[in-house]
């Protein structure tokens, strides 16, 4: 599970607008000294705490990045099944990884889990 803490700036009809001094574990090292903000739901004060689930990550792993890859390499092979030039091949295989992106779908922001700190 994944977890952040930022704090809560400023609020509106849509929700509650979060800051964050820097990027996840995983992209702090890019993200550093960059100031973060994200819009959810709710009415939050001071600090909160955001949770993505091992669950959701992998959703959002295989819809960014495994979905645009498999479809790519599948057009390859249907390219390559019908014995179609190389050029055919490479054709199939950039039209699968943009076909494979048009499908990627957006988490929705109730996938976060949004909590006062104690």
């Amino acid at each position: 599970m994944s977890l952040r803490i930022g704090r809560a700036i400023a609020r509106d009809s849509e929700g509650t607008l979060i800051e964050f001094d820097s990027g996840c574990g995983g992209c702090k090292g890019c993200a550093q000294g960059r100031q973060q903000k994200l819009l959810v739901a709710g009415e939050f004060d001071h600090e909160v705490v955001v949770r993505l689930s091992s669950r959701n990550q992998m959703f959002a792993l295989f819809n960014s990045l495994l979905l645009p890859i498999l479809m790519s390499v599948c057009l390859a092979l249907v390219a390559d099944w019908f014995l179609l030039s190389d050029s055919y091949g490479t054709f199939f295989a950039v039209s699968g990884f943009i076909l494979g992106m048009a499908l990627c779908r957006q988490l929705s922001p109730t996938t976060l889990g949004v909590e006062e700190k104690n």
